[in-house]
């Protein structure tokens, strides 16, 4: 005869982490963070030093002045009229 299987535990999805896995879960995050956080970095400085991006800046600001409008007319500023005096 075969023995009867033992009881099912109910699955749990939120459950707490044993001290290994809080442990092993840490590691991870630190890593992944500081790994990320290096690789973020690097590519800022990257991009700063990059020329290209600072010639483009140049040329566009140089397009902007030079097809700046001329203004239409001056206007004259005078006191809004009908202020109580």
């Amino acid at each position: 005869m075969t023995s009867p299987a033992p009881p099912r535990l109910p699955a749990r999805v939120f459950h707490r982490l044993t001290r290994m896995e809080r442990g092993r879960l840490a590691e991870i995050l630190r890593t992944e963070t500081v790994g990320g956080a290096l690789l973020m970095a690097l590519g800022g400085a990257f991009a700063v030093s990059d020329r290209r991006y600072a010639l483009a800046a140049r040329k566009e600001s140089q397009e902007t002045a030079a097809t700046k409008p001329e203004p239409v007319a001056t206007v004259a500023t005078t006191p809004a009229s009908g202020t109580a005096e």
